[in-house]
C-alpha cells in the first residue's frame, strides 16, 4: 500500500495564485467560492503541469461566479508520484467531500 502526504497552501485568490511560491508546481487543486459569509466548493482538481498554467484553463467557466474565487494547492511531498497514485489522490478527497 503506498501512501502520499499532501501539504496545502492558501487559499489564494484566483486573480493572484500565479504571485504564490507555489504556482509553478503540481499536484492537487481545490477551487471553491467565498459568496457573503459562506464558502462553497466548485472544483477538485489535479495537474502534472504547473497550477497556474491549468488554472488559467478554468477561466471561461469562472467568470459565470460571483463572489470571490479562491484556490488551494497541494503540493505532493517526497520524489515523483505515479499518475494513478494522484488520480486516486484526487478521487478520495471528492468522496470525502461529497459525505461532508
Amino acid at each position: 500500500m503506498q501512501s502520499i502526504t499532501i501539504k496545502w497552501y492558501g487559499p489564494y485568490n484566483l486573480e493572484r495564485v500565479h504571485l504564490s511560491n507555489q504556482a509553478s508546481e503540481n499536484g492537487i487543486y481545490i477551487i471553491s467560492r467565498v459568496w457573503g459569509t459562506k464558502e462553497s466548493l466548485l472544483y477538485i482538481g489535479r495537474t502534472k503541469r504547473q497550477f497556474q498554467q491549468r488554472l488559467k484553463e478554468h477561466n471561461y467557466w469562472l467568470t459565470q461566479y460571483r463572489g470571490q474565487i479562491k484556490v488551494r494547492l497541494g503540493r505532493i511531498e517526497g520524489n515523483t508520484i505515479p499518475e494513478d497514485l494522484l488520480a486516486d489522490a484526487e478521487s478520495l478527497l471528492i468522496i470525502l467531500t461529497e459525505t461532508v
